[in-house]
């Protein structure tokens, strides 16, 4: 059945918890200060705040963390 321009299909979030359950409180916090109010990239949040290795990461983490807390 094809989708019509103004229709949007049921979406189904996924509860993913792995990277929110990973890191501490105080990261997790500074995750989504950075993201929400200075405009950080995932990427950026993954080598500043996380500590990972820029060349590894891919902002999968910051990412992971803010969507579980935004939800």
């Amino acid at each position: 059945m094809p989708i019509s321009k103004n229709s949007v299909p049921h979406l189904e979030p996924v509860k993913r918890s792995r990277e929110y359950n990973l890191y501490e409180d105080y990261i997790r916090d500074r995750v989504v200060y950075e993201y929400l109010f200075n405009s950080e990239s995932h990427r950026w949040i993954d080598e500043q705040i996380i500590g990972l290795n820029l060349g590894e990461s891919r902002g999968y983490q910051a990412m992971g963390i803010h969507y579980i807390l935004l939800d």
